[in-house]
């Protein structure tokens, strides 16, 4: 697994290699981390087509978390 930047200002990245997954996006001076958004169930299974236990993601349309439990996907809130 890999943890880098190019600049001590820059976002940082994360990637990890097997079977993880590691995302991180829009990282700012405040310090959150924005998880996926998908616009609904289509949309979200057509995005990730193999997911891993405890991936979670936010659907627009039920405008609820969703975490994967390894068999399926099941509103977090």
């Amino acid at each position: 697994n890999t943890i880098k930047t190019t600049d001590s200002n820059a976002s940082l990245e994360l990637s990890a290699a097997g079977t993880g997954i590691v995302s991180a996006t829009n990282l700012t001076a405040v310090n959150y981390m924005q998880l996926p958004v998908y616009a609904n169930n289509t949309a979200r299974d057509s995005a990730i087509s193999s997911p891993n236990a405890g991936m979670i993601i936010f659907n627009s349309t039920g405008t609820k978390f969703q975490g994967y439990t390894g068999a399926a996907w099941v509103d977090l809130n």
